[in-house]
């Protein structure tokens, strides 16, 4: 374990408050050495509270010493009157990290590391892909890490081989389709390639109603939304079908995951800030409880297993403004990517839809001066524009010239 990781957990251990004894405090710092944890989460506190929920509190806790977050050990073991001990009521991110790390030892990245494990994952759904793999290349434009002569190409090891020897072959394609997850991670929207995967996620799964990508400042003038356009359809023409391959792919794999982890829905949360434009009454509750209502997405729609994530989102600070927390129980089959299968990002817990349309609870979190709509009851549009629908990404990104950046966590 690194120095800074121990400090760290040490630190922390002592501010806490949690009573845990040297042989569990011990555990903890063993399975955290095990994954690199703290890499991998990127919040210690997260971290050992989901520990500690594992391995109980002594003293607190009548389940102290269970080794499984949902309870399905000792916790259930039947009591002398005949009746089941309560387990611990946990979140649904804390038993998705459990089986996120489990995964992420599948996919054999022993100690974490951000660029081993999109490794691990490209190369798993590159291998699945039936685009050639001269057809992954053209379709994203990646760079190659060439060799001395123009036919070989550079191993993550070092080695120059030649590109079209398996070993370069599968190079090529790995960085092909790391390509198409960089492009996610960096915007969902207003880059040209992850434009161009919520084009074949539409034609792929035929979505109808999915939100308009324009819809919010996308392009300022009725000329330029023509040329993205036309644009937009020559290079589904001349790349589609690997565009469509590979979120395809990634589909199958993550529902193949999902059912092998026995996970059939996963509660999600989605942050939202009106953009100074008044807000469908259909949303709001005048008592300030969580009311139904429908929203709209776009394809592809990125949202989070831990509610902090969204609430922090949903802090206003400009007059008119109304901050909103989205909550959806969300079916295995409505989930494009986990940050172990394709999309998303392991220290935001995102999780990436396909759909075009979801039931939600609506919580109003934060607000300065209401801005209700009451005459319309139209769906909302939750990925009305980039700030919106890039929500979980602006906290990875420190730019403060626009609006995403104001949203800095």
């Amino acid at each position: 374990m690194e120095l800074k990781d121990r400090f760290v957990l040490q630190e922390l251990r002592k501010s806490s408050g949690f009573s845990i004894p040297d042989s569990v405090w011990g555990q903890i710092e063993r399975e955290v050495d095990a994954v690199g944890v703290l890499g991998l989460t990127g919040s210690a506190q997260q971290i050992v509270s989901s520990l500690v929920l594992k391995h109980g509190e002594p003293g607190r806790d009548k389940d102290y010493g269970r080794m499984h977050p949902e309870g399905s050990n000792r916790a259930t073991k039947k009591t002398p009157v005949g009746r089941k001990k309560p387990g611990r009521e946990i979140s649904t991110d804390q038993v998705m990290r459990s089986d996120f790390a489990d995964e992420v030892a599948n996919l054999g990245v022993k100690k974490f590391n951000e660029e081993k494990l999109t490794a691990a994952i490209a190369t798993r759904i590159a291998q699945d892909m039936k685009s050639t793999t001269v057809e992954l290349r053209d379709a994203t434009f990646v760079a190659l890490p060439r060799g001395k002569k123009e036919e070989t190409i550079i191993l993550d090891s070092g080695k120059e081989v030649d590109i079209e020897s398996p070993e370069g072959d599968a190079l090529v394609r790995r960085l092909s389709v790391e390509e198409m997850m960089s492009s996610w991670s960096e915007s969902s929207g207003e880059n040209p390639l992850s434009v161009s995967l919520q084009d074949a996620t539409k034609e792929e799964f035929g979505l109808k109603g999915s939100a308009d990508m324009y819809e919010g400042g996308y392009k300022e003038s009725a000329a330029e939304i023509r040329e993205d356009r036309e644009e937009r359809k020559y290079r589904m023409e001349d790349y589609g079908s690997v565009y469509r391959d590979f979120v395809r792919t990634q589909y199958d794999q993550t529902q193949e995951m999902l059912k092998r982890r026995n996970i059939s829905e996963i509660t999600v949360y989605r942050g939202y800030v009106s953009d100074t434009k008044k807000v469908p009454k259909s949303v709001l509750s005048a008592k300030g409880e969580p009311v139904s209502s429908n929203i709209q997405t776009r394809p592809l729609s990125s949202w989070s297993t831990y509610r902090v994530t969204a609430e922090s989102f949903a802090e206003v600070s400009d007059y008119n403004e109304t901050g909103l927390v989205f909550s959806v129980v969300l079916k295995a089959s409505s989930i494009m990517s986990t940050p172990v299968s394709g999309f998303g990002n392991y220290t935001d817990s995102e999780i990436v839809t396909v759909g075009s349309s979801f039931k939600t609870k609506t919580y109003e979190y934060d607000w300065v001066e209401k801005s209700v709509d009451s005459s319309s009851n139209e769906v909302m549009n939750v990925d009305d524009n980039h700030v919106n629908a890039d929500w979980i990404k602006s906290f990875r990104w420190d730019d403060s010239d626009s609006a995403a950046g104001k949203k800095q966590g």
